[in-house]
């Protein structure tokens, strides 16, 4: 019974172990990116900043933008601005599907404002220069 477990226990610590390194290169092609609330000041303090309920990865592989949504936040709207272009995007979705992709151009600098339905607002400003001269 006890080389049954030992075995076992083996066994997973070796598919634990090749699963992270498999996690581990994917991330190498994540860049995260920072979205921040837009918000008022407000004549009252909070003692901890609120967590942002949407997180932004870019792929760069595929060029994506990817928004993943902590909560049901209802339909959004995004619009992305390509400012080495100058050309503006505008997307919507449900947050409910928990997350959503934007094709995105390399080698551009982009900034992101995400509008909820009940008004709260998003933003992120991000840089797809030089990502494929780091490998």
């Amino acid at each position: 019974m006890m080389k049954k477990v030992l075995l076992a226990l083996t066994a997973l610590t070796l598919l634990s172990q090749v699963y992270l390194q498999s996690k581990s290169k994917s991330y190498e092609d994540l860049i995260v990116l920072i979205v921040l609330e837009s918000t008022k000041p407000s004549s009252s303090t909070n003692r901890a900043p609120a967590l942002c309920p949407v997180d932004g990865y870019y792929h760069k592989l595929t060029s994506m933008v990817e928004l993943s949504f902590k909560q049901d936040l209802g339909t959004v709207y995004v619009t992305l601005d390509n400012l080495t272009t100058g050309e503006t995007y505008d997307y919507s979705g449900s947050s409910a599907a928990g997350t959503m992709m934007m094709p995105t151009v390399s080698n551009s600098c982009y900034t992101m404002n995400i509008t909820t339905e009940s008004g709260r607002v998003f933003k992120s400003s991000f840089a797809t220069y030089g990502v494929d001269d780091e490998d």
